[in-house]
């Protein structure tokens, strides 16, 4: 049986691994981190990473239900910030400030960047030096043995990639000095090992060592982290909608429910009409105008407006069945 610490440490590197190494979370990770404490709104998220509505909205949510960032009580519109408390959220700003040490190098080395963008959400270390998946791979297999020397195809087995990608990506990782390569007089290829005394690499480490403690004091933690924490993009849809709604209600005039008698659903409700009034056919229709808007804005969304997933199709259309018994006894 593998030890408990062992099991705790590949958990947060795991979750390390996810935060800096799915798309769109980088970009944003990186606005919370050079504001620190600073708020921002949703749009500011979109200005400054050069992100979608959507892509900031999802991105958000998750980073939200991981805990990294907190929102606002009240505000119009809501506010966010970096949550200070998060075990991850000290190591991470360190590791952060210090790879602004490396713009250069970093910069050098990313095929996407444009040197002669004016954008202003482009050309940070931390982003470029994420931007590729593998290159946070290769980070988190030598954070996940910080004191071994590895070769080539031994980081490769860590980091699960193919031996000559690991040759194509950690150059630049070495060269920046988080990681050491030397040539043994014996050897035929050099030995890779993290370079503990860079403030960077101890930056990455001490958000490791935060999220082990969070692993460690969680009690009957669930099997499955990354469903919890990282939903599917099946399971958003609704969700997106919803989280976007809450960002203009609180300047809406109208349209809301009688404060004494308050409704839960009345977001959701809220959410598919508006949705639906802005599809083509769905307002105005003499077949369906003898239908209460909500219930024609659910048969709209039910019908053109979805993924294709039987299972939030199914939710939907027994929410119109249910919806249209109820119209059909109060009438």
């Amino acid at each position: 049986m593998m030890p408990a610490d062992r099991v705790s440490t590949d958990a947060a590197i795991t979750d390390l691994e996810r935060l800096l190494g799915k798309k769109g979370l980088v970009q944003l990770m990186d606005v919370f981190l050079s504001n620190e404490t600073i708020p921002v709104t949703a749009s500011d998220l979109e200005d400054f990473s050069g992100l979608s509505q959507s892509t900031v909205s999802r991105g958000v949510r998750e980073l939200r239900d991981y805990g990294i960032i907190e929102r606002s009580e009240e505000g119009s519109p809501y506010l966010y910030r970096l949550n200070m408390d998060h075990p991850a959220a000290e190591g991470l700003l360190e590791a952060h400030h210090h790879l602004h040490e490396h713009v250069e190098e970093i910069q050098a080395a990313s095929d996407e960047f444009d040197p002669k963008s004016e954008l202003f959400h482009t050309g940070s270390p931390f982003v470029e030096l994420f931007r590729y998946p593998t290159n946070v791979k290769l980070l988190a297999a030598m954070l996940a043995n910080p004191d071994v020397g590895m070769r080539a195809a031994d980081v490769a087995r860590a980091a699960e990639v193919d031996k000559s990608t690991v040759s194509d990506n950690i150059n630049v990782l070495c060269r920046i000095g988080l990681i050491t390569a030397e040539m043994p007089q014996w050897a035929t290829d050099p030995r890779y090992s993290l370079n503990r005394e860079h403030p960077a690499a101890e930056g990455f480490l001490g958000a490791i060592d935060g999220l082990q403690r969070e692993v460690e004091d969680t009690p009957s933690a669930p099997a499955d982290k990354e469903s919890k924490q990282f939903p599917d993009n099946n399971s958003e849809t609704i969700g997106e909608i919803k989280d976007q709604f809450e960002e203009l209600i609180p300047t809406l005039s109208g349209d809301r429910p009688d404060e004494s008698r308050p409704d839960e659903n009345w977001i959701e409700r809220y959410s598919v009409q508006r949705q639906a009034e802005r599809l083509e056919g769905v307002t105005g229709d003499s077949e369906t105008d003898s239908e209460p808007t909500d219930l024609r804005a659910i048969r709209a969304i039910d019908s053109e407006n979805l993924p294709d997933d039987k299972d939030l199709k199914h939710q939907l259309h027994s929410a119109t069945q249910e919806m249209a018994a109820t119209n059909s006894c109060a009438a």
